[in-house]
């Protein structure tokens, strides 16, 4: 199929763990004419951070991490953009807001990082396009136990408070979003409304 060309846009597709974000990207990469960037699968990440989630440690240490991750990707995707190329995330900056009060318990952190994602908010325009795959309780439960990653044994908890800060924060903030009901997932039908085009 011809490539229509466009200009650049960044697309950034967030939720919970487990809510199908890989899943969603990883089959649009065999079709479509875009770049992907992933925050990572267990075996992408450091040591550290693997410990500091199973052992509910290092919070901060473990926040930093993933924003200066993701700050790193969306300035990659900047650039692919101004080169009239499509982007996907598979989360992006504003990420680590949903996990504040999961992941630090020092109420001078939670400032810190909150201050520290305003900074950015100042310094980046929001993607193009927001993706919320919004899942149930009781698919979250499902795929966490399916794909039994080590690190995340003693995680299905937090991972249900992180959809619901998901889910809070969305239905206020709707500036580019496209809320999607993720439990059962067509990345064609999904693709389209995005306007995604297939590669040649």
């Amino acid at each position: 199929m011809e490539n229509i060309k466009k200009k650049g846009e960044i697309i950034a597709v967030v939720g919970a763990p487990a809510s199908g974000k890989s899943f969603l990207i990883n089959e649009w990469k065999k079709k479509y004419d875009i770049t992907a960037f992933f925050e990572g699968e267990e075996k992408d990440l450091p040591k550290y951070i693997k410990s500091n989630i199973r052992l509910s440690e290092n919070g901060l240490q473990t926040t930093l991490y993933f924003h200066n991750q993701a700050v790193r990707h969306y300035l990659k995707a900047l650039k692919l953009k101004n080169e009239e190329k499509s982007v996907i995330l598979d989360t992006f900056w504003l990420s680590s807001l949903f996990y504040l009060d999961i992941v630090l318990t020092n109420k001078n952190e939670k400032g810190l990082v909150n201050d520290l994602i305003q900074l950015t908010l100042d310094i980046f325009s929001m993607p193009d396009k927001i993706v919320f795959l919004d899942v149930s309780n009781k698919t979250l439960k499902e795929r966490i136990l399916k794909r039994g990653r080590e690190f995340e044994k003693n995680f299905l908890n937090k991972a249900l408070k992180i959809s619901k800060a998901h889910k809070e924060y969305f239905a206020i903030h709707k500036t580019n979003l496209n809320k999607i009901e993720a439990d059962v997932l067509d990345p064609n039908l999904l693709a389209k409304a995005l306007e995604l085009h297939e590669k040649c």
